[in-house]
């Protein structure tokens, strides 16, 4: 669920608390009648409705450096965007046990992402993560799902080893997030390619 839909309905929430709260006030204890309570309450919701509901702000642009294009930083962002969705999703449709790891892994790449945007500079750092490695562990993940869902009693042990091969990324993606954070270009290649070995083992 987005922070928009979510901001929604806690103002949906808040208004309806406020005027059932109003309508109890003048019924109880002004001992109000006819249609307007109902009238009074029903302005109260939409007022506090109003005064509470979420506005979609418009992201400002980034400001880019001269050596980042922005077809190559929207193209980054792009890709980190729709795999925080998609690990999401599989944290919602996934066995209770790998939800966690689906969660946190969300959590990294939305952290990652956040650092591109702050310093559009890492897009040139992270191009094979976001264009190659990135990718490749959100169809992995579908893949995986795919095969719960279909799997018998008897692939639940291949599948528990596939489960536990995914969770050997999410330290991965912690070291990459860590180099992200500390610019430290060396060790984002190094756990980049780590990352890029585990995926062909896991193809075997």
């Amino acid at each position: 669920m987005s922070d928009l839909k979510r901001g929604k309905d806690r103002a949906k929430i808040v208004a309806a608390i406020a005027a059932i709260a109003v309508f109890v006030l003048l019924v109880w204890a002004l001992r109000m009648r006819n249609w307007m309570p109902f009238a009074i309450a029903g302005a109260t919701y939409l007022g506090v409705l109003m005064g509470t509901w979420p506005i979609r702000r418009k992201a400002r642009p980034v400001t880019l450096p001269d050596e980042i294009a922005r077809e190559d930083f929207e193209l980054a962002l792009g890709s980190m965007t729709n795999g925080i969705a998609r690990f999401r999703e599989a944290a919602r449709e996934g066995l209770a046990v790998d939800r966690p790891m689906f969660r946190q892994m969300a959590k990294l790449v939305k952290s990652i992402r956040t650092h591109h945007e702050a310093n559009p500079l890492h897009a040139q750092r992270t191009r094979t993560f976001v264009r190659n490695t990135l990718p490749r562990i959100v169809d992995a993940v579908g893949t995986y799902l795919e095969l719960r869902k279909r799997a018998g009693t008897d692939h639940y042990r291949r599948l528990s080893d596939v489960s536990r091969q995914m969770q050997a990324f999410v330290p991965v993606l912690e070291k990459i997030d860590r180099a992200c954070v500390e610019n430290d270009v060396m060790a984002l290649e190094i756990n980049v390619e780590v990352l890029n070995e585990q995926l062909d083992r896991d193809r075997r």
